[in-house]
């Protein structure tokens, strides 16, 4: 078996849902992958030269180790960064001509056709192997990342893609609304967002002291979706209690940050252990808008298999969690005591190990094992 996976993200970067997609399926059916790196599907903008600062090597750094094995292939694909106009995806068509004869030779009549991403190439890639079995996994409302030209080509895109693929698959159900199917479409499910389970010989985290004060991290990418605002009224509340926020920082604070405020660079996921070992509290500190509002946070399932409790603001899916999910809120302002009676019933190793269990990657695509299995015997 092989799978054609067209993805948002490098992989050379920290694992995410399409990494952990890949490797089920080529644990789980023994496929061979090719991993398809297409250019920005949107117009340029002037924020993307702090990203390129970043630096590839920088990004590999962070990236798993299974990467770099045998099974799976990177293939980038060249292009000029203006397809949301017609004379744009025209020009790239002409520069993609090779790539698509070597592709040409790739597929063949065991090669499955995953998208992860909108854009002009999957398009050409889905009618040029229309006979293939073909999967949408709709991550994110990506065109909200995006306005103007930008949003209504990725927005076209977007809905000619689920119309065409076999299968379509979402992250939240509300994105499979939005793209106007209706849960009887036996097309389509909801598979959410999971987690990979901490190692067993993982430390058993410090429990919180009785009297201490509780101690937040927030890991992840700190957007224009990131609520400062939040943060900043949650350290003037605890200003003995330590807060680090851990990656890439592409939106500046409004003002300097409290002293007991530490803003980090991104870690390897393998480094984070040793952050969450040294916290009790993960933050999700999103903005509520037309973007966060599809969202299903990984954050949450990460914070929950490192037996944090959850501080988040309402958003998305954490709109409907509560206490018994191990999550407050920002706007109902808990106390430290609340805070410290999260933490501990987060940290207990029987509800940990019970959580991943049941919200690890691997269970969560199992749920398209069958779609697989029938496309395999249909064909």
């Amino acid at each position: 078996m092989k799978l054609l996976y067209l993805s948002p993200v490098p992989l050379a970067s920290f694992a995410q849902r399409p990494h952990h997609f890949v490797r089920w399926v080529h644990e789980r059916f023994g496929a061979q992958v090719l991993w398809i790196e297409p250019p920005p599907a949107r117009l340029p903008r002037w924020s993307d030269l702090s990203r390129l600062r970043l630096g590839a090597g920088r990004k590999a750094a962070l990236a798993d180790a299974w990467t770099q094995d045998a099974w799976i292939q990177r293939l980038r694909v060249p292009a000029l960064p203006f397809e949301p106009w017609s004379a744009g995806r025209a020009i790239n068509e002409r520069l993609q001509t090779r790539v698509l004869r070597q592709l040409d030779a790739w597929v063949d009549g065991q090669t499955w056709l995953a998208f992860g991403k909108p854009c002009a190439l999957a398009l050409a890639l889905q009618r040029r192997y229309a006979d293939r079995p073909s999967l949408f996994d709709v991550m994110d409302a990506i065109p909200e990342f995006s306005s103007g030209r930008s949003r209504q080509w990725l927005s076209q895109c977007e809905t000619q893609l689920a119309a065409c693929c076999d299968q379509v698959v979402a992250s939240a159900p509300s994105l499979l609304t939005r793209l106007g199917i209706d849960p009887p479409d036996t097309r389509a499910c909801v598979i959410s967002n999971g987690l990979v389970p901490p190692d067993p010989g993982m430390t058993t985290r410090r429990l919180p002291s009785p009297n201490g004060p509780p101690r937040f991290v927030y890991v992840g990418v700190i957007a224009p979706w990131f609520d400062w605002e939040a943060v900043l009224a949650l350290a003037r509340r605890f200003p003995a209690s330590p807060i680090r926020l851990i990656g890439p920082c592409h939106q500046a604070p409004p003002c300097a940050l409290p002293s007991n405020v530490q803003r980090l660079g991104p870690l390897a996921h393998q480094a984070l252990d040793a952050v969450f070992l040294e916290a009790d509290i993960g933050l999700i500190p999103f903005l509520d808008n037309a973007l966060t509002r599809h969202v299903d946070p990984v954050k949450f399932y990460e914070y929950r298999a490192a037996g944090l409790g959850v501080l988040s603001t309402r958003f998305g899916t954490m709109s409907a969690r509560g206490p018994n999910d191990q999550v407050l809120f920002f706007d109902a302002q808990p106390s430290a005591p609340a805070l410290r009676a999260l933490a501990q019933a987060a940290a207990d190793e029987h509800a940990r190990a019970s959580f991943c269990a049941e919200h690890a990657w691997a269970r969560r695509w199992e749920r398209l094992a069958p779609w697989f299995t029938a496309e395999t015997n249909g064909r």
